[in-house]
């Protein structure tokens, strides 16, 4: 347990702590607005429920939340999002060909297992969390063009609530993979 507390207060420090990220126990998240649209992202180090004194068992989820016109609680937790937007080593790269869980053990080179980890994080899993600039500029026009009005949202209940419309117009031409508009037209 110490050398994975070791390596989770590394890993923060070193890796997520730079990039905004905050760490309450074994999860990292960062909160990103834009305009109506809250994106919660969280990194989360689940031990195995088969742990013992001699060998300590983890995996990494990933998860994206988004949500419109309301504020994320910044203690989210992993499980509370969107069940396609949750995704484990085995989803995120090829190197993983299966249900990826890491072993420490008192003979664990320790080196080799903070740099597999740190690899895995900066290459597949935080690009993926935080997205392409493509994916960001569609969620900025995503943003702009769904503020018609009011919402209220309820994902583990898995509903929408429209409380008020309001008309919205582009301001600019947008051409995105399935999106497009130009500029004046009514969006809603």
């Amino acid at each position: 347990d110490q050398i994975f507390s070791k390596l989770l207060s590394e890993i923060y420090r070193e890796i997520m702590k730079p990039k905004g990220w905050k760490r309450e126990g074994l999860n990292y998240r960062l909160i990103q607005k834009n305009g109506i649209l809250s994106k919660g992202m969280i990194v989360n180090f689940q031990k195995s429920q088969w742990n013992s004194k001699e060998e300590l068992r983890f995996t990494i989820n990933a998860a994206r939340k988004i949500v419109l016109g309301v504020e994320i609680d910044p203690k989210f937790k992993e499980y509370e999002c969107h069940f396609t937007d949750r995704k484990r080593p085995q989803n995120l790269s090829t190197k993983y060909t299966r249900d990826q869980w890491w072993c420490i053990t008192a003979q664990t080179d320790y080196l080799s297992l903070k740099a597999e980890i740190s690899e895995y994080l900066e290459s597949y899993a935080l690009p993926w969390l935080t997205g392409s600039s493509e994916q960001q500029r569609s969620e900025t026009h995503m943003s702009q063009a769904l503020q018609i009005g009011k919402w209220y949202t309820q994902y583990s209940a898995g509903y929408w609530q429209l409380l008020a419309v309001y008309p919205k117009y582009a301001d600019e031409d947008y051409s995105g993979e399935k999106v497009h508009w130009k500029k004046g037209d009514r969006l809603g």
